[in-house]
Order: structure tokens, then sequence, then C-alpha cells
């Protein structure tokens, strides 16, 4: 399976056989903070990090580059782990989740060789960057939720063209998750402009429920929104946007 992957642009790492991930997340974090991972297996300044259920939905990577960590915001109305809350409430940049971020080597090393917070089993990595970053005297060590949410949509699930969603079906409405993908880059790049559907889909009735207010009353239809939609939406200019095959206008 090495050879299928390994390639100019892709390296194939060999983790050692101290870090057993399948004990999660105490092996998984112990990774993640080694200084084999930041000083021996990693060259490269700028990391870009993702979980497997990581969906990425445009470019704009770049627009990050200057800060030490930027993940998906945590937000006082979704505080779900007492830890969080402290380290939120303690300084508004406090990072965030670290499924989808992006980390600079430079500031992870030092943070590793000089952060007095002591580790302990209460902290997941991400949160534990996140505090001893925000501690640390360094120029934007994290950005502020309104710009992460940009990179990660976070856990109050506002959308704001995010590059990528981690996890936004834990915290976020059906609705919204179907909205945030079927507004993005990756869905014009998979499907087109000026395509329509021909038939009713359930992400479509999620769209529409979420981005147009005026047809949220229910109409006893199975698709109330499919119904609108053919009636007079078009014609407004509307979309009705499905992930299955579609037929082109």
């Amino acid at each position: 399976w090495r050879k299928q992957f390994q390639g100019p642009m892709f390296e194939v790492v060999d983790i050692p056989k101290q870090y057993n991930l399948s004990d999660y997340p105490t092996q998984v974090n112990a990774l993640y903070t080694s200084q084999w991972l930041w000083r021996e297996t990693l060259k490269c300044e700028y990391i870009v990090h993702t979980h497997a259920d990581v969906m990425m939905l445009r470019p704009g990577i770049e627009d990050f580059l200057h800060y030490a960590y930027v993940g998906a915001p945590v937000t006082p109305e979704t505080y779900i782990l007492k830890e969080w809350s402290r380290i939120c409430t303690k300084n508004v940049k406090c990072g965030g989740g670290g499924g989808l971020s992006i980390r600079r080597r430079s500031h992870i090393l030092n943070m590793l060789k000089t952060c007095k917070l002591e580790w302990t089993s209460q902290y997941c990595e991400d949160m534990w960057y996140s505090e001893c970053l925000a501690d640390m005297e360094v120029d934007d060590p994290l950005a502020h939720p309104t710009l992460s949410n940009r990179l990660s949509m976070g856990d109050r699930c506002d959308v704001d063209n995010p590059v990528g969603i981690h996890h936004a079906w834990m915290f976020c409405k059906t609705s919204t998750c179907a909205y945030t993908m079927a507004d993005s880059v990756l869905y014009r790049d998979i499907y087109g402009h000026s395509r329509i559907p021909d038939k009713p889909c359930i992400e479509g009735e999620h769209y529409y429920y979420h981005k147009y207010n005026d047809t949220r009353e229910s109409t006893g239809s199975p698709h109330p929104g499919w119904d609108h939609y053919r009636a007079v939406g078009w014609m407004q200019g509307r979309r009705y946007p499905c992930f299955d095959p579609i037929s082109p206008e």
C-alpha cells in the first residue's frame, strides 16, 4: 500500500510503536505534543491539520498563515467542557478545535519548550496548545473567533463561507450543514453554476428552509421547498441545490 501513496508530494511516515493510537485520546495527545512529531518529523513551517472527517469547501488557507494557531472557535454559548470555558473566559482569543486547524511549527516548538502549563489528562492537545499559546508573549498567536470561524466553522454554527468544516453535524442543524455545503466553492466545482434539479431532494429542502425564511410555514406537502421553487422560486432567482446527480438546465 505504501507504493500507492508515496510520491513527490506525499510522504508516508511510520509512527513509533510507543504511540498506540488505538488508545484514544491519550496516545493521540501524546503524539501531537511530542518532539518526535514537531522537531524530528515535520519540517514545514505551516501545518494544515485535518482529521479524516474534515470536508474542505474552498481555497483560502493562505489568509491565516500569520497566526501561530487557528482552529474552529469555541464560544460561550456552547461551552461543553469546563476547561474550554475557563480558557475562553480568560482570553477571547482562545484558540479552538484542532480537527481542522493551521499550526506554525516554530511557535509550537517554542511553546513545547517554554510553556509552564502542566499537562494533565483533562486536556486535549488542541486545548493545551490554545491555553499555552494564549499566554505566550508573541504577536498574534491566536486569531479572533470571528476570523477563526472563516477557517473552520465553530460550534455556534454561524455560516461565514468557511474553508472547511469538522464535526458540524455534531453541533449544527441539518439545514445549516446542507446550506454550508451547497453554498460552497466545492459544490459549484462539482455541479457547476447553472444546474437545476429535476426532482425534490432532502438536502434541497434543508437548504430552502435555512435560506428563505418566508417558506418555513408547513404546507402539508412532503416537499414544500420544492413546491415553492417550482412554482415561483426559480423565477425569483432562488436555489434548490441537490447533492444527488442532477440534469443540466
